[in-house]
């Protein structure tokens, strides 16, 4: 590591822990994060950083080195900042002030992190280091845990309008055994590298009876367990086994009392995959099994999809993710390893938004220490818990990504979002 590397990382270790620990304790869920958005608000001000606030209602959007006079493109730097209605386990002395909220998923050390960023982006930019006709965009958004802020922010508020390329970070431990995430690596993929997700509900309607008479009803109870044993077949015969899918339910609600067979059954559970032409497909196919199961048991079914939260696949650029993985491997030269994903995550993140529509890269930051007994609980677990030592690697990683996205742009090196097709700002005017 050069010695600029390690005074660097030493400088904002400081500033990026004090941020972690102030955030990290006061937990926000989806758009009402008003507390969140006022201290980031009151650090960007500190700071002089103009920035516009209220954006999909508690978002946040900041610039450094915009010249108005003067036609730029932007660079989006994303860090997504609400949290999860999960009670805090761990023994922090900074831990959740707000009962039943935790950042169980790192967003905390994600604006930390872009803050951060954002110090030393200022710096360079008050120096005249910039890349001519680029600036800095900082995207705070809300509502990334299933409410999908980052459409409302682009959708609404047509935020990418003079953007040509975006960059976001996720810290975590790894997910599963598979490839762990030691403390400060990072890991980079291009392509598919999480699932789009959709959710749905399913109501189930027979005909209630005595549990004693069950052939003088329609059991709605055998029906919805017969969906369930359909739609598992989806996957495994209607999905080519090389196309990654998943289609899970996660709720069966029926009955109050032993002896009685009830009118209705309610199911609800979530499908992905990696590309956008199978998740469409899966949709297509769970209506179509769920419908033909309830005819063959003589009840009525009625589904609903949440399209309004349903996440794309998060698929990157190729020269984005090469620009900022080459600039990567030189900023942690001897520190930590920069590494590529073994396989893609069937988890989701709403910075696929961004992704369809400007050429995006993103990555994953390690925080698993085995001397903090953090590497067991991964990310949206009530223990899980952020190494410090990842905070200044994260900070790093967006100042790198700035200028390594200005010069492939400038090079001509990036391609386009991954479906740019997709909505973009035209419509949905309707929402927050």
């Amino acid at each position: 590591m050069t010695m600029k590397m390690l005074l660097l990382l030493l400088g904002i270790w400081h500033v990026s822990v004090h941020y972690y620990k102030d955030l990290h304790q006061i937990p926000e869920l989806l758009f009402d994060l008003h507390e969140t958005s006022a201290y980031i608000q009151k650090e960007l001000t500190l700071l002089g950083i103009p920035f516009e606030a209220n954006i999909a209602k508690t978002g946040i959007v900041a610039y450094i080195g915009k010249d108005s006079s003067v036609k730029q493109e932007a660079i989006v730097l994303r860090a997504d900042m609400d949290a999860l209605p999960v009670t805090e386990e761990t023994n922090l002395p900074f831990k959740s002030k707000n009962e039943g909220k935790g950042h169980m998923c790192g967003h905390d050390a994600h604006m930390s992190g872009l803050l951060t960023a954002a110090r030393l982006l200022l710096e360079d930019a008050k120096a005249g280091r910039f890349p001519k006709n680029y600036y800095a965009k900082l995207m705070f958004q809300p509502a990334e845990e299933g409410g999908a802020g980052a459409r409302v922010m682009r959708d609404q508020h047509d935020i990418l309008h003079d953007a040509v390329a975006a960059f976001g970070v996720h810290v975590g431990p790894g997910f599963g055994k598979g490839q762990p995430y030691p403390t400060g690596n990072a890991f980079f993929r291009h392509g598919p590298m999480l699932a789009a997700a959709g959710e749905f509900d399913i109501t189930v309607t027979g005909h209630g009876t005595h549990g004693a008479a069950p052939h003088s009803g329609v059991d709605p109870i055998v029906c919805g367990a017969a969906i369930v044993q359909s739609l598992q077949q989806i996957v495994s015969r209607r999905t080519d086994p090389l196309d990654a899918a998943v289609v899970t339910v996660g709720t069966f609600h029926s009955g109050v009392a032993h002896n009685v067979i009830p009118s209705t059954a309610t199911l609800s559970g979530t499908f992905r995959a990696l590309k956008h032409e199978t998740f469409e497909r899966l949709e297509a196919n769970i209506e179509s099994v769920a419908r033909h199961a309830a005819a063959a048991h003589d009840c009525k079914m009625d589904i609903h999809f949440h399209h309004d939260t349903a996440y794309p696949p998060t698929v990157l650029d190729e020269g984005a993710t090469a620009a900022v993985r080459g600039a990567a491997e030189k900023l942690l030269a001897g520190y930590s390893t920069v590494g590529e994903m073994t396989a893609p995550i069937m988890g989701a993140e709403d910075f696929s938004f961004i992704a369809e529509s400007v050429p995006s890269t993103f990555v994953f930051v390690g925080t698993a220490n085995a001397t903090l007994e953090n590497a067991a609980f991964i990310n949206h677990h009530p223990r899980f818990v952020v190494d410090p030592e990842a905070l200044p690697v994260a900070a790093a990683l967006h100042v790198s990504a700035f200028y390594a996205l200005s010069s492939a742009h400038q090079e001509g090196t990036l391609g386009e979002g991954s479906n740019p097709s997709s909505n973009g700002g035209k419509e949905r005017k309707d929402e927050l």
